[in-house]
């Protein structure tokens, strides 16, 4: 592609120019790739000290809630309430049968 720029030099120019060539080639990439990072990796540090703070303080604050203030939080409706409440009695019942099974075996 560039072998004409080579041609009007001496051989030991040429080579020397092509070897410059490709250092200059391969810091325009490194250039790029770093122009590309280096903002992500000063997002990345800004919001993941921000995101364990939210996680904190949302941990804190539903700590201390009730069931029926944590549904209202999610907004669960009573028939999804219902089924979950049926899904863990079911669960109970399950675990103590499958002791049963196991204390034949």
């Amino acid at each position: 592609f560039f072998e004409w720029r080579y041609d009007t030099l001496p051989p030991n120019d040429a080579h020397l120019q092509r070897i410059a060539d490709h250092v200059s080639a391969y810091l325009q990439i490194v250039r790029s790739q770093l122009l590309a990072t280096v903002p992500k990796a000063i997002v990345h540090c800004m919001i993941l000290p921000s995101k364990e703070n939210l996680l904190a303080e949302f941990q804190e604050e539903v700590a201390g809630k009730e069931e029926p203030q944590l549904r209202r939080l999610i907004n669960e409706s009573e028939e999804i309430a219902g089924q979950r409440e049926g899904i863990k009695k079911r669960l109970v019942l399950l675990q103590r049968a499958a002791k049963e099974i196991a204390a034949f075996m």
